[in-house]
């Protein structure tokens, strides 16, 4: 089951009839049961403009990890699609051929690959297994990774998968809501060119999107989400894993110190990818933040971080964008981005 399988209630057809309307549903009848239960955090609505937004329920210092999520949706960047596990994105092969220390990685990675006759990789069985709507996907995604490929996109197979996961749930109106839940005006132009590697994969099981306004209007809902509310995801390749808790290390007759953690052909392991979190991802913005996101361990999981501290009660931001910017680039960034100017502390000064 998808996140969100303790709600009681969903309303899912009522928010897709509104977002079908124009009306973005910032209504809290919607959403409070569905984000309750956090012992870090609280989500409430803040009025008509911010709409909802996260609240810390502790008191936190600068560096302090406030709480760590795993997405509800991730998938790897369309050129590390086949160099990780299509689970928890693990890095399993290295990138490039020539890298000085693909025998370090070698001799670190010893995890025994699970390989579906697709070709999609899984560091272990249970990742395989966790990974249970690939069964919708298995011999069907060649076709749309190779269009995204081509056009370096990686939301159409996102898409897919999440697509795959509604489709073998037992209730669609409950697996939808975690998606629909976010933030997705304005809605992004339907690009028609998916449309027969979708029902190529999915055939007939899409109709069951009509009673929601059919597959490509919820297509077109799940694009926008992504675009406006989805997080870059790095997490730490198995070489970082071993230095980040080691000072030095010594392996296959390579000297390797903590320090070199960042360095290019070190990093040059590491998948880029993107998520869906249901709490962090509900996170307004501000060019002044009080706290920031990083990828913390080598997991599909990011960590929110106290930049400084932090009380009950205090709402806490990220900065969507390099807050470093001069105003005027930040507003105009954040406008072309996600449709809005920012009226934090940081740019109230500015007016």
């Amino acid at each position: 089951m998808i996140a969100g399988e303790n709600t009681s209630e969903y309303s899912s057809s009522v928010m897709i009839a509104e977002i079908k309307l124009g009306r973005e549903r910032k209504d809290e009848k919607y959403w409070k049961e569905y984000y309750s239960g956090n012992e870090e955090v609280e989500v409430k609505r803040i009025n008509l403009e911010y709409g909802k937004g996260v609240f810390s329920k502790k008191k936190y210092q600068k560096e302090e990890i406030i709480m760590k999520e795993i997405p509800i949706i991730q998938i790897s960047k369309i050129e590390d699609y086949y160099n990780c596990c299509g689970f928890c994105l693990k890095t399993l092969y290295s990138k490039d051929p020539t890298n000085k220390y693909n025998k370090v990685f070698n001799q670190i990675n010893k995890d025994e690959v699970v390989k579906c006759k697709c070709g999609m990789s899984y560091c272990n069985t249970k990742c395989q297994k966790l990974d249970y709507s690939h069964s919708l996907l298995c011999n069907k995604i060649k076709g749309l990774f190779n269009y995204c490929k081509k056009n370096n996109v990686s939301h159409p197979l996102c898409i897919s998968k999440i697509f795959a996961n509604i489709l073998i749930s037992q209730n669609i109106e409950q697996s939808l809501f975690p998606f629909i839940v976010f933030h997705s005006s304005p809605l992004i132009p339907f690009n028609s060119e998916i449309i027969p590697f979708f029902l190529d994969i999915f055939g007939s099981l899409l109709l069951k999107f009509n009673i929601y306004g059919g597959w490509t209007f919820i297509y077109q809902i799940l694009y926008s989400v992504l675009k406006y509310n989805s997080s870059s995801i790095l997490p730490l390749n198995p070489i970082q894993s071993v230095l980040l808790n080691n000072n030095s290390l010594h392996i296959d007759n390579t000297l390797l110190s903590s320090s070199l953690i960042n360095h290019p052909d070190i990093t040059a392991f590491t998948i880029e990818a993107e998520g869906l979190f249901k709490y962090l991802n509900t996170l307004n913005h501000s060019c002044s933040p009080n706290c920031f996101l990083a990828s913390t361990d080598d997991s599909c999981a990011l960590s929110l971080i106290a930049s400084c501290p932090i009380s009950p009660g205090d709402e806490l931001t990220i900065s969507y964008i390099d807050n470093t910017l001069p105003y005027s680039q930040r507003q105009s960034l954040l406008y072309d981005s996600y449709h809005f100017y920012c009226h934090c502390p940081k740019c109230n000064l500015m007016i």
